[in-house]
């Protein structure tokens, strides 16, 4: 009797380290994927603590742009520029976008109102075809990113 227990023991406590040893892997790829940076955790912080605007009340020259035909391993620039329509001053903290093939680069300055600035976008052609990709451009204190879009064809 006291194998069978011992048996059915150990059978319990490996089944049980199992589920353990499950459970904390699947919780620590959830934490993978769910990883925030510390800049964007003082981001986000900041927006709980300062007033929302609907909108970044600036004004782009334009909002998108046509690369035109390029040849594959080409680099293209193109600088979207902006006003700053607003009362407030303005900071623009991120300029994500779709692809890897778009280097943004922005000044990390404040914008004060009537002024103007600049979002230089790269474009590399790194693949044959068309192409359609999004920049969003995350400014301070809105809630809403500003909405860039750059297309072209590669050859």
């Amino acid at each position: 009797m006291t194998d069978i227990y011992k048996l059915t023991h150990i059978t319990i406590m490996k089944k049980a380290s199992i589920l353990i040893l499950t459970g904390l892997c699947l919780f620590l790829a959830h934490q993978g994927f769910t990883q925030i940076s510390y800049s964007d955790m003082l981001h986000e912080t900041s927006l709980k603590n300062t007033p929302q605007h609907r909108h970044s009340n600036i004004k782009w020259n334009s909002t998108k742009h046509d690369f035109g035909h390029l040849q594959q391993g080409e680099a293209m620039t193109h600088e979207f520029q902006f006003t700053n329509t607003s009362t407030e001053p303005v900071v623009i903290y991120n300029v994500h976008t779709n692809g890897t093939c778009i280097i943004p680069l922005w000044a990390n300055k404040t914008i004060l109102p009537n002024e103007s600035a600049t979002i230089k976008i790269t474009f590399c052609a790194q693949h044959t075809g068309t192409f359609q990709n999004i920049i969003k451009v995350q400014i301070r204190n809105t809630k809403q990113a500003e909405i860039l879009y750059i297309e072209g064809i590669v050859s």
